[in-house]
């Protein structure tokens, strides 16, 4: 399922509506019940930066998130506070910077993937990372971006992460002196919380 909108705001929204009509009642493993889907598509194709406007309190986490991945000292903090840290298992070992060399030498290549699971993290029972990995491509001389997620709560962090990861693909297209592409967000298992159905409608209308 492919949901292709030109803002942020616009995918988010047509994804609650999405999951909310089509999804599946289940229960996770820490026994709340969410609305779930498979394999949906979400992607931006323009350059929208913007915020998906929910607030001020989530503005400033969208910010935040943001920073983890682009700035390393930044980064650190967030990956020795949490059971996992995007940004900490990009910068900690210099992936980033590797993947920008490789784009510059090798435009056109397929391997400029950057993984954020780890072998450590499989049959783990802390958290373990909601994204998997990220594909950095050229294409028509911009840079384009796909975010892969195993899990992704599409009503409330969503946001925050398309809003992140796109600050960050700006980063890759600073870094590279080209233009901004296309965004997309590929999630095997897209759901919303039924601990969060009060929000719903308003998500929609976002």
């Amino acid at each position: 399922m492919e949901i292709i909108e030109k803002t942020l705001a616009c995918i988010h929204s047509a994804g609650v509506k999405y999951i909310r009509e089509n999804g599946a009642l289940q229960q996770d493993q820490n026994g709340e019940g969410v609305l779930a889907c498979h394999n949906i598509h979400f992607i931006c194709d323009s350059q929208d930066m913007a915020h998906v406007p929910m607030g001020e309190t989530t503005r400033l986490l969208d910010i935040d998130f943001a920073a983890g991945l682009v700035y390393p000292s930044h980064a650190r903090i967030r990956g020795l506070n949490f059971d996992y840290g995007y940004g900490w298992r990009m910068w900690i070992d210099n992936l980033i910077e590797k993947t920008i060399k490789l784009l510059r030498q090798h435009p056109d290549t397929r391997r400029a993937y950057i993984p954020l699971f780890r072998p450590e993290d499989v049959g783990a029972y802390k958290e373990i990372p909601c994204c998997v990995g990220l594909q950095i491509e050229i294409i028509n001389s911009l840079v384009c971006m796909t975010t892969v997620f195993r899990s992704n709560d599409c009503g409330q962090a969503s946001p925050s992460d398309d809003y992140g990861f796109r600050q960050l693909q700006r980063y890759f297209a600073f870094r590279l002196d080209r233009g901004i592409g296309r965004y997309c967000r590929y999630v095997i298992n897209a759901h919303l919380k039924m601990g969060d159905s009060d929000k719903f409608n308003t998500w929609e209308r976002v």
